[in-house]
C-alpha cells in the first residue's frame, strides 16, 4: 500500500468529474471483441425487421422475451434517464423480496437477455443532469463556489449512486448471460469494484485506461482460490489518476487480474499510460510463482514496461500464434528474445520497438528461428542497412510461407537492390513499405513508381498493394521541395485533390495491367479497390474509394498487422 491520502497533493473538491466531459478522454467507443453465440431462435431474430419485433412481442409472454433478446442483447449506458431506468428495472428484478417464490420462476425478466454492455458517459448528460460544463460562458463565469458545488455534487451522484448501481448488477444473479463488459468511462474504480468483476461471468472485457488511486490487487480469499475469472479476452489499460502518477503502481492489480484469468484467456491487449513509468512483474513479496496461460493465442503489448521477464516468460509459450510487441523495447526486451527460441504456432510477429525515443533494431535472432511466420510487419523505420543486409536476406533465405510484409525504411528511398530482392518472396499476398519521415507533417519520400512496379509485378499471388507518406513532383515544384506536394494540393482546394485522385487512378491503372490479381491499392493517400468493369469491356479497373486523401491509419494496420488503438 501507498502512504496515507493525507499525504498527497490535495486535488479540488469535485474535479473528477470533468475527465467525463472531455470526449477525447471519455465516451469513445471502439468495436470491442466480435459477434458471440446465440441460441437458434436468437440467429432467426437477427433477421427481423426492429417493426416485426415490436409485433412478436405482443403475441405472449414467450414471444416477449424473445423480441427483449434481440432488443436487449447489446445495451450502453451513458448516464441518461433511460440508462438508470434500466439499472433500477435490473436490480429490481434481481431482488427476492420484491417478487414471491412463484413470482420470481415465471415473470419475464429483462437481466436475462442481456448480452454485452457498453460503458460511456455522454458529456452531454452530465451537463444536463447537473449544469457542469467545460463551456466558459456557461459555466465557467461563474462563481467558484457554486462551481465547486455543482462539481461536488456531480460526483456525489456519478460515483456515489451510478458506479455502485452499475456494479451492483454486475453478477450471475441480475445478469446470468452477460458475456461481455465494453468500459469506456475514464474514471476511478474502486477495489471492490474490480473483486466483483473477478466474480461476474464475464468472458469479454475491455478496461479502457481506467483509473487507479491506490497501489492494491484482486485477493484471493477461500472461495476464489480454487476458482477462475472465464476470461477469454482482456483489454487491460489500466492507469493511476493523473495526480497520482509515480507515486502509486498498478502492476500488483494487473498481475493479479491476469493470474485469476490465466487458464482461459485466449486475447490479450495490454498498454500503459505513456507517462506512467509502472513497471510490471508477476513476482511480489507474496510468491514469485509465474502463471501459465495455455490457451492465450493473440497477444498485443504496447508501451507496458516491464520490471523483469517474468511476464514475457508467461504469455510468449509455443502455443501463441500472434505476437505485436514494441514501443518500450530494452536491454531486457533484448535479452529474453535473443534467447527465446522458436515458438512452433507464431503465424503473425508486429514489432514496433523503441529504445530511449528512438528506433531500436528489430530482434533479428528472434525472426532467424521462426521462419514459419506468415505475416511479419516492422512499422516503425529502420535504417537500410539493417533491412537491406539481415532482414530482407534471411527473409529470401529462410521464410517459405510468408504471405504479409510491411518494412519501413529510414532513409527517404528504397534502393532498387532491396526491392530486387523482395521480388524473390513469391508466397507474398500483401506488401505495405515505405520510407522517410513516418511522424511530421512533411512527406520525403519521393516514390519510383516504375521501378515498384518492375520488381512487384514478378509476385504472383499479389492481391494487396499499399506505399505510405509517399509524396511526388509537380511541374511547379523542384524535386528538393517535393514534401510540399501535398501544401500544393491543398492550396487549390476541390481542384488539387480531384487532380491528385485522377493521377493517383493513372498510376493505379498501370499495376492493374501488370498485375492480374491485384484487388485493393493505396498510395497517394487514396485507397482504391480494382473491380471488372461492365462498361469497359469486362477489363479490370481501379477505381478510388474516395476522392479525399486519407491516411487509412487504422485500416492499414488492420490489413497488414498492428494494434488498433
Amino acid at each position: 500500500m501507498t502512504d496515507s491520502a493525507d499525504a498527497r497533493p490535495a486535488a479540488r473538491p469535485g474535479v473528477d468529474i470533468l475527465s467525463l466531459l472531455m470526449p477525447m478522454f471519455s465516451g469513445q467507443k471502439d468495436d470491442f471483441g466480435k459477434e458471440l453465440p446465440f441460441e437458434i431462435l436468437g440467429a432467426i431474430l437477427q433477421h427481423f425487421e426492429p417493426e416485426s419485433v415490436t409485433s412478436l412481442a405482443l403475441v405472449n409472454r414467450d414471444c416477449l422475451q424473445l423480441a427483449r433478446s434481440r432488443r436487449f442483447a447489446s445495451v450502453e449506458l451513458n448516464y441518461s434517464f433511460s440508462s438508470m431506468k434500466l439499472l433500477r428495472k435490473i436490480a429490481v428484478e434481481a431482488s427476492p423480496q420484491h417478487f414471491s417464490p412463484s413470482e420470481i420462476s415465471t415473470l419475464p425478466k429483462l437481466g436475462p437477455c442481456i448480452r454485452r454492455i457498453t460503458v460511456a458517459t455522454h458529456p452531454g448528460w452530465i451537463a444536463h443532469l447537473h449544469g457542469v460544463s467545460l463551456d466558459r460562458d456557461e459555466f465557467g463565469d461563474l462563481p467558484e463556489d457554486e462551481q465547486t458545488a455543482r462539481m461536488v455534487n456531480a460526483c456525489s451522484s456519478f460515483f456515489g449512486r451510478y458506479i455502485p448501481s452499475i456494479q451492483a448488477i454486475l453478477n450471475s444473479v441480475a445478469l446470468p448471460h452477460l458475456e461481455l463488459l465494453d468500459w469506456e468511462d475514464m474514471v476511478s474504480l474502486s477495489p471492490s469494484f474490480f473483486e466483483t468483476l473477478a466474480l461476474s461471468p464475464i468472458k469479454y472485457l475491455k478496461l479502457f485506461r481506467v483509473n487507479v488511486n491506490d497501489t492494491f490487487s484482486i485477493p484471493l480469499p477461500e472461495p476464489l482460490a480454487t476458482c477462475t475469472w472465464p476470461l477469454r479476452t482482456l483489454h487491460l489499460e489500466l492507469k493511476p489518476r493523473f495526480d497520482l502518477i509515480g507515486k502509486i503502481s498498478t502492476s500488483s492489480l494487473s498481475a493479479s487480474i491476469l493470474r485469476l484469468c490465466s487458464p482461459t484467456l485466449e486475447e490479450l491487449v495490454m498498454k500503459n499510460f505513456a507517462r506512467d513509468r509502472d513497471r510490471y512483474t508477476f513476482k511480489n513479496a507474496v510468491t514469485d510463482t509465474i502463471p501459465q496461460f495455455p490457451n492465450l493465442r493473440r497477444l498485443s503489448i504496447g508501451s507496458v514496461q516491464f520490471k523483469d521477464s517474468s511476464m514475457l516468460e508467461a504469455f510468449l509459450h509455443d502455443g501463441l500464434r500472434s505476437l505485436d510487441i514494441g514501443w518500450s523495447w530494452t536491454q531486457m526486451h533484448i535479452d529474453f528474445f535473443e534467447r527465446r527460441g522458436t515458438i512452433p504456432s507464431l503465424e503473425k510477429f508486429v514489432w514496433s520497438g523503441w529504445n530511449d525515443g528512438n528506433s531500436a533494431s528489430p530482434p533479428f535472432q528472434f525472426l532467424q528461428v521462426n521462419p514459419q511466420i506468415a505475416v511479419l510487419a516492422l512499422p516503425l523505420p529502420s535504417p537500410g542497412a539493417i533491412l537491406e543486409l539481415k532482414i530482407i536476406p534471411s527473409l529470401v533465405q529462410r521464410f517459405r510461407n510468408l504471405t504479409s510484409l510491411h518494412l519501413t525504411w529510414e532513409e527517404a528511398e528504397i534502393p532498387d537492390s532491396a526491392l530486387q530482392e523482395i521480388s524473390s518472396l513469391k508466397t507474398l499476398k500483401q506488401i505495405h513499405l515505405s520510407a522517410g519521415d513516418q511522424f511530421e507533417w512533411k512527406q520525403t519520400w519521393l516514390i519510383n513508381h516504375n521501378a515498384l512496379r518492375r520488381h512487384l509485378r514478378t509476385l504472383p499471388l499479389l492481391e494487396r498493394i499499399a506505399f505510405s507518406r509517399d509524396t511526388y513532383s509537380t511541374s511547379r515544384l523542384a524535386l528538393s521541395s517535393t514534401e510540399s506536394y501535398y501544401e500544393e494540393v491543398e492550396r487549390l482546394g476541390t481542384r488539387g485533390e480531384s487532380r491528385h485522385c485522377r493521377r493517383m487512378l493513372r498510376l493505379a491503372k498501370k499495376y492493374v495491367n501488370a498485375m492480374p490479381k491485384l484487388t485493393w491499392i493505396y498510395f497517394g493517400e487514396i485507397p482504391m479497390d480494382v473491380e471488372i468493369s461492365s462498361s469497359h469491356g469486362g477489363k479490370r479497373r481501379a477505381f478510388a474509394l474516395s476522392e479525399e486523401r486519407d491516411s487509412c491509419y487504422t485500416l492499414l494496420k488492420t490489413i497488414f498487422g498492428g494494434t488498433v488503438d
